[in-house]
């Protein structure tokens, strides 16, 4: 089965709903990206993912979410040869070097302390693009 990346989507998997609201505002400010879909829970992100044929350009994901946390997630997400390579933003409000190291071990794109603003979802659309062109040119 073919699957789609759909240019310019972005998931959100938040639990908080102020933060929620935050990232949704930055997002309706920004061309590049818009969010197609937000969830509470690491589960209900997989599965929506699993069943999906579109796939998002990007996954804005929040560390500390109750059952299935941030990195069980990425673990789940990057054992998938669907999923594997979809480019995730961590978020989180831990600046924790311990977090910052799991988070580089699965690849992410971009590690964000909450809350966030404009300029680095600008910054993370950059790093968005530079990901995809380079994925593109290796096959």
């Amino acid at each position: 089965m073919k699957y789609n990346i759909e240019p310019g989507a972005c998931i959100l998997v938040e639990d908080n709903e102020d933060h929620t609201y935050l990232i949704e505002r930055c997002l309706s400010k920004n061309k590049n990206l818009r969010l197609v879909s937000s969830f509470k829970s690491a589960e209900d992100a997989l599965e929506y993912l699993n069943s999906s044929i579109n796939l998002p350009t990007v996954i804005l994901l929040d560390v500390n979410l109750p059952k299935m946390n941030g990195f069980d997630f990425l673990h789940a997400l990057k054992s998938s040869p669907k999923l594997q390579r979809t480019p995730v933003a961590m978020l989180t409000s831990s600046d924790a070097e311990r977090d910052r190291i799991q988070a580089n071990s699965y690849e992410v794109i971009r590690y964000m302390i909450k809350p966030l603003d404009t300029e680095e979802l600008n910054e993370l659309v950059t790093d968005v693009t530079a990901y995809w062109t380079d994925l593109e040119s290796r096959g």
